[in-house]
């Protein structure tokens, strides 16, 4: 990306769903200390849509310096 204000902005963004990633799995843990079937199958939702999310900010960044 040219514009490189909007590509810190991605990059804070990717960045910042690390950190959510790792806030959910501790929410995850924070009631009991053990994750539940139920907790880690929306664990692995959140995952994997985070990672659908931070590949998409990493095209965008990346698109424009080939």
């Amino acid at each position: 990306m040219e514009n490189q204000y909007m590509t810190a902005q991605c990059r804070n963004m990717i960045v910042i769903l690390q950190t959510f990633l790792t806030a959910c799995e501790l929410a995850s843990l924070e009631d009991d200390g053990v994750l539940s079937r139920a907790e880690e199958k929306a664990l692995q939702k959140i995952r994997a849509s985070a990672g659908r999310f931070q590949a998409e900010l990493e095209k965008i960044i990346t698109q424009d310096r080939r």
